[in-house]
């Protein structure tokens, strides 16, 4: 990423893979030893280890919080020529893990609601204007797929009209782990400085986006054809995780290159 200059929407997607695919061995440890053992573990069979699996899925969404702090640390310090070991990745990480515990809680908290409160304003318009139509779907709620298709389809194209505003403040808040990771912000703030990056470009963020979903749904359909639920599950959490953090990594960087023109000396000083 010479000089932090500003990237191009399928440059920052290139970019990320050259930095994944060069910092792969020290990516792949992090994820194998916080991702990749409790992913298997959690679809252990219950009556071999009763209570494993659902103690495992706990553990899960604690160690991908930390794994992805450790792989933004690794992407971030790539770009200005620094290489931390894994282990010196994880701990940098967990050194701010209460702040990216804080920073995930308020994220996932506020998307939620967001999500639920629309919902429910979508639920209140059709009982106003397509009544019959709600009432279709609901004679239908104990199985949903028996419905007719062009109903599902009618109330699935609603549903996603009405979670827009919680799908764009996720995306307004994609780079609060790298704002806690590279600066230091706490949980809020975090939040805070990822919405004034993304605002001035959100559409060239959402862009970025839907092209990063594109370049890994590929290697979801292959890995779910040839393994078995379980196992695809768990490659694709180990392989899939440090990629999209690597992007998010790439973009955070360009919004602040463009925003601020942030140089290399900067982002080295903010790293060590």
């Amino acid at each position: 990423m010479s000089g932090l200059r500003p990237l191009e929407v399928g440059e920052v997607v290139r970019f990320s893979w050259v930095v994944y695919k060069d910092r792969f061995g020290t990516l792949l440890a992090i994820s194998l030893a916080l991702v990749g053992v409790p992913s298997l573990m959690q679809w252990l069979p219950g009556q071999w280890l009763p209570g494993v699996g659902l103690l495992m899925s706990i553990v899960l969404l604690f160690a991908e919080l930390l794994a992805t702090g450790a792989f933004i640390r690794v992407a971030a310090s790539h770009c200005v020529d620094l290489h931390p070991s894994s282990g010196d990745a994880i701990k940098e990480a967990g050194a701010r893990y209460r702040k990216m515990l804080g920073m995930g809680v308020c994220y996932s908290l506020g998307v939620a609601a967001v999500a639920i409160v629309m919902i429910m304003i979508g639920t209140i318009i059709l009982a106003f204007l397509a009544f019959g139509m709600l009432e279709e779907v609901s004679s239908y709620a104990e199985d949903p797929f028996s419905m007719p298709s062009g109903t599902l389809f009618r109330f699935l194209a609603w549903t996603f009209v009405m979670v827009l505003p919680a799908i764009g403040l996720a995306i307004m808040w994609w780079v609060a782990p790298m704002a806690v990771m590279v600066e230091g912000t706490g949980g809020i703030a975090s939040l805070i400085r990822s919405w004034r990056l993304v605002m001035p470009h959100l559409w060239r963020t959402t862009k970025v986006l839907l092209l990063s979903l594109a370049v890994v749904v590929l290697p979801f359909v292959v890995l779910y054809w040839l393994f078995p639920y379980y196992l695809a599950a768990s490659i694709i959490s180990v392989l899939v995780l440090p990629f999209t953090s690597v992007i998010g990594t790439v973009l955070y960087l360009d919004l602040r290159s463009r925003s601020e023109n942030l140089d290399p000396e900067t982002l080295a000083y903010e790293l060590t």
